[in-house]
Order: C-alpha cells, then sequence, then structure tokens
C-alpha cells in the first residue's frame, strides 16, 4: 500500500483553486462612452455580449477540479495518478487558451477594452502544483521500486 505524502495537499488545492476559479471574475470589459463595466467569468460575461454562450472555460474548470480528485482517490494507482497529473495541466492550458479567446472575442464584439483580474492567474499556481504533485508521485514511484527491490534480496 502507497502512503500518501504532499501530492495530496497539492492535488487538493488544484481541486480547490480550479474549482474557485470556475465562478470568479477573470476579466472586465470597458465600454467606451458612459456604459457600466461588464464582468467576465468563465461562465460568460454579466450582461448579454453578442449571441454566443461562453461556458466552456467554466467546464474546463470543473472537469479539472473533478481529474483533481480523481487522482487524489487513485492513491494506490501511482501510474494514472501521474498520468491524471498530465491530463491536469492539459486541461488548465487548453482553459487559458479557451478563456483568452472568450475574452478576445467578447472585447471585438463589444467593441470594448478588455483588463485582466488576478484572478485568471490562479489556473497559472494550479499548473504549478500539479507538477509539484507529479513529481512527488514520482519521487514515490522511486521509494516503492527501492523498497521492492530490497524486499527481493532479502
Amino acid at each position: 500500500m502507497v502512503i500518501q505524502r504532499i501530492q495530496t495537499l497539492y492535488l487538493l488545492l488544484v481541486a480547490v483553486l480550479s474549482a474557485v476559479t470556475a465562478f470568479v471574475t477573470v476579466g472586465t470589459l470597458s465600454p467606451l462612452g458612459d456604459a457600466m463595466p461588464v464582468a467576465v467569468t468563465p461562465l460568460g460575461a454579466s450582461a448579454q455580449v453578442g449571441d454566443a454562450a461562453y461556458w466552456w472555460p467554466a467546464a474546463i474548470l470543473i472537469a479539472a477540479a473533478a481529474v483533481a480528485v480523481w487522482a487524489i482517490l487513485s492513491f494506490k494507482r501511482l501510474a494514472r495518478q501521474t498520468a491524471l497529473g498530465v491530463t491536469l495541466i492539459i486541461m488548465l492550458v487548453c482553459y487559458y487558451a479557451m478563456q483568452i479567446l472568450v475574452l478576445v472575442s467578447l472585447s471585438e464584439a463589444s467593441g470594448a477594452t478588455c483588463r485582466i483580474n488576478w484572478p485568471l492567474c490562479l489556473p497559472l499556481v494550479a499548473i504549478v502544483l500539479a507538477i509539484m504533485a507529479i513529481r512527488a508521485i514520482k519521487h514515490d514511484r522511486k521509494l516503492l521500486k527501492d523498497a521492492n527491490s530490497m524486499r527481493l534480496r532479502d
């Protein structure tokens, strides 16, 4: 049996950061003139801008949080846990691509200037934590391999 170590904490923080980012304001559209600014979340804009629905970034973040929880619960299978960590990184990079695409398209559709808010960096922190979790998982795999080789020698 594998003893869960620091990677559980890293993956838990990835799940929390991904879930929180899905519901916070990541940008603001400031229209020209006297119009009120429009808050942009991964779920879309606070006011109707154009005719498209932009919920894909939030779906990617919620799926990333679910994958992080799955990785935590897969502690007995280190290879699966590593693969899920890599999947997390890919999903969060896809989130960034999708969110920037949404911000640019909303900005162009409304003719407003886009201002990025600090919560947009939370998935970047989650990516770093996922990398740290993968390194910790690889360290555990090495420890298990060494323990198994010592057990076979005795």
